[in-house]
């Protein structure tokens, strides 16, 4: 092999590959510390684990860029359609602008999984749209000012607050309740077209995750599950990250919003946040009074089947799917 000729491979997670991807990353971003975190609960702990692809441009040895594949399967009209969320995507300064952005995507693509990036920064996306990538729409958020005055307060004074689940007490009145586990009957909802999401994954996303910390709350009718719902804390924000509901019940995802609506002003948050792609989750909210300033994590897709038609407005996908909300 010459000096300074770009080469490329496809390796799945492995302690062997981790200490190149970590001087990668250090290259890219100056401190590796916390991608050195995260790898074991991102890479080797992951349900699928093994299906996860590392596609790796190499120089000298040593690894100059990369881009990740995270397998998940969706449901659409009683079909199964493989596809992956792109990830940790990093080229070092001196390899940009000579393709291997393109080439590691192309590898990535070369056997037809349906590819979902989101949470791509504005010059990665400009370079996903360059080579095909196609937007996915709805992609917005949609928020709400829980406590104006208190946000106006802040922009005054400079003073800065956050928000606790100390400040949280379930009701008796509330449908919801809090829990610290995964419902293990959760693969028994109904649940709508969308991300495949079973107990041992949503116990790895959002049980066992090591540096971020999330509520869970769900809701039953007697003794039957009827909606899962996921929300994280960012200072004086409230996120809706995820929300898993039985589509046999009529007055859902209605129910569960507005009860995060609800649980997010008593946690004293001042904004709340969520995405996803469902018209059903955002036609809610809107009646909640969120609102759509035109933020959007840029989410797109690819795929060679030239067949695949997908309504991504019918479909469940959530803030919590991909990498954007954990990283």
């Amino acid at each position: 092999m010459s000096k300074d000729k770009i080469t490329y491979k496809s390796v799945p997670p492995s302690p062997d590959i981790a200490a190149k991807v970590f001087r990668l990353y250090e290259r890219v971003y100056g401190d590796a510390q916390s991608f050195i975190n995260r790898w074991d609960w991102e890479f080797m702990q992951h349900p699928r684990s093994s299906e996860i692809m590392l596609h790796c441009a190499e120089m000298n040895d040593e690894l100059v860029g990369m881009t990740v594949r995270h397998p998940v399967s969706i449901t659409y009209r009683g079909k199964l359609i493989k596809a992956c969320f792109a990830s940790n995507t990093m080229v070092v300064p001196e390899t940009r602008g000579k393709g291997v952005v393109r080439e590691l995507y192309r590898m990535a693509a070369e056997n037809g999984t349906l590819q979902l990036s989101k949470g791509t920064a504005t010059a990665m996306y400009s370079i996903l749209k360059k080579i095909g990538y196609k937007d996915i729409f709805p992609s917005t958020f949609q928020q709400i000012y829980l406590r104006p005055f208190r946000i106006l307060l802040k922009r005054l004074t400079g003073m800065h607050a956050s928000v606790t689940m100390n400040n949280f007490s379930p009701e008796e009145r509330d449908e919801m309740r809090p829990v610290f586990s995964i419902p293990e009957d959760i693969s028994n909802l109904r649940s709508p077209d969308g991300i495949i999401k079973d107990a041992d994954y949503l116990r790895w996303r959002y049980i066992e995750i090591p540096h971020k910390t999330y509520q869970i709350f769900v809701r039953r009718n007697s003794s039957k599950l009827v909606s899962m719902l996921v929300l994280r804390i960012a200072g004086t924000k409230v996120y809706i990250v995820d929300i898993i509901w039985d589509r046999e019940y009529r007055d859902e995802p209605a129910t569960s919003l507005a009860f995060a609506k609800k649980a997010a002003r008593r946690m004293g948050a001042y904004k709340m946040k969520a995405w996803s792609t469902s018209s059903d989750v955002r036609n809610v909210l809107g009646k909640l009074n969120f609102i759509d300033k035109g933020e959007s994590p840029h989410f797109s897709f690819f795929c060679t089947d030239p067949y695949l038609t997908l309504e991504w407005h019918s479909m469940n996908i959530e803030h919590g799917e991909g990498d954007i909300d954990y990283l």
